[in-house]
């Protein structure tokens, strides 16, 4: 698999792809509604364009799961019902295209989810939708709008109490935790570190989720990735989900 990725979000990503020689994070999904009908066969058919385009197999490529209204540890029933339904379609997606890695999000909900409840929900969750599925398939669970990483770390912690589950990592999105929390990016790693499979990188101002380019907000991104690679442990992809996708890029290079 390849190191680097550009999201589909990021403006003239296709571009960039094909001169760098980079992976592609495939963000199709994220609205379910493109998950039937003919958004469906649509989306899927821009997929394979892109695999023959960019000359690139499902081994390069991740996908990035639905989760508007998406709550893995919902309290309703009703609720969680339909993130589980989601969350099969995206990985029939993956089974389809022969992609290997699905980045979900937490789903958690200040002031909604106690984080104890959050946490014992969902373990129950992810071990319910991993099992059976292959070992060379793995889901990054993402940050959004939690506050710091211990209440992540000690899910991961509780997802590998019985047996451990290597399949079942983080995505550290630096620039949702430079947003909504007051613990240093550097700190998200550390804690993290044991865990983290898959980065999402971009920069914002730590208030507003901008998706800047690396060199515009208040984090020193060379200093997050530099750090990143001395501390973590194990292959770590990362997609740049910067809007700009060819500044993003560019700096990256330099």
């Amino acid at each position: 698999m390849k190191k680097y990725f550009a999201a589909t979000v990021g403006t003239e990503f296709e571009q960039y792809v094909r001169e760098k020689n980079l992976g592609i994070e495939i963000d199709f999904f994220c609205t379910a509604e493109n998950l039937k009908g003919e958004k469906y066969d649509s989306c899927c058919a821009e997929i394979e364009r892109l695999m023959n385009d960019c000359r690139i197999s499902g081994d390069d490529m991740i996908l990035h799961a639905p989760f508007n209204e998406l709550h893995p540890a919902a309290v309703d029933e009703e609720a969680l019902l339909l993130a589980k339904k989601r969350m099969r379609q995206s990985y029939s997606v993956c089974e389809k295209f022969g992609i290997k890695k699905m980045v979900v999000h937490s789903g958690y909900l200040p002031f909604v989810y106690f984080k104890s409840w959050h946490i014992d929900k969902s373990v129950e969750f992810w071990h319910e939708f991993m099992k059976g599925k292959p070992g060379d398939f793995t889901i990054c669970i993402e940050n959004v709008l939690e506050d710091e990483p211990y209440m992540i770390a000690e899910m991961m912690e509780k997802i590998n109490e019985e047996r451990q589950w290597p399949n079942i990592g983080i995505c550290v999105d630096i620039g949702h935790a430079n947003c909504m929390s007051k613990e240093d990016i550097h700190t998200w790693i550390r804690v993290l570190s044991p865990y983290i499979k898959h980065m999402h990188i971009h920069n914002n101002d730590g208030e507003h989720d901008l998706h800047a380019s690396f060199d515009k907000g208040t984090m020193n991104i060379e200093s997050v990735l530099n750090f990143t690679e001395r501390i973590c442990i194990g292959d770590i992809t990362y997609t740049s989900e910067v809007i700009d996708c060819g500044g993003g890029i560019a700096w990256l290079e330099r």
